[in-house]
């Protein structure tokens, strides 16, 4: 990952947070660093939910309101393989 991504990403999770832009945000992240900004927001009421895979990033996972795994996911997003169309 580009150096100061993972910095400019809680720096707006943050900012947008506190300046009133969203009450539930999603972090489809792994780093444990975003812990305590995690934290911090759900003491100010923010709602942070946790995309990522399956028995990975549990500290960040744990913190978090609430997650979802991109598992859970794949049959809505990948097109399935018996050629079967599905209803949008």
């Amino acid at each position: 990952m580009e150096k100061g991504i993972d910095t400019a990403l809680v720096t707006d999770l943050i900012r947008f947070g506190l300046d009133g832009h969203y009450d539930c945000a999603v972090l489809v992240a792994a780093d444990a660093d975003h812990v305590p900004a995690v934290r911090f927001l759900g003491q100010r009421m923010k709602r942070i939910t946790h995309a990522w895979f399956r028995g990975q990033a549990s500290e960040l996972r744990n913190a978090c309101w609430n997650h979802i795994h991109f598992e859970d996911l794949m049959d809505d997003l990948l097109p399935r393989a018996s050629g079967r169309a599905t209803a949008a």
